[in-house]
């Protein structure tokens, strides 16, 4: 089953005034329930954000078939249990 995971992360090196602060990133795990994807989709996260000093804020998983306002086409798709290279995720 494929889940979009929805990360929310945070740089704290730069100014609270900086636009470019706090960002969202967007990808699709093939995962075998809901609870896994997120689980692993918060993972690739949080690795991410540990290896560039960066805060994790929120991670969501909504299923693709109710995912709304999205272009599913354009977001990269890894399994659960791939650990993607960061070019890929496109961070």
């Amino acid at each position: 089953m494929k889940f979009v995971i929805i990360v929310w992360l945070l740089d704290t090196t730069t100014s609270p005034d900086d636009p470019d602060r706090e960002w969202v990133a967007c990808y699709v795990v093939d995962g075998a329930s809901e609870s896994s994807a997120l689980a692993w989709g918060t993972h690739v996260a949080a690795s991410y954000a540990s290896r560039n000093n960066l805060q994790l804020l929120s991670t969501e998983c909504q299923s693709v078939d109710t995912a709304v306002g999205l272009d599913l086409s354009s977001l990269p798709l890894i399994s659960e249990g791939e650990t993607p290279p960061d070019e890929r995720i496109g961070w």
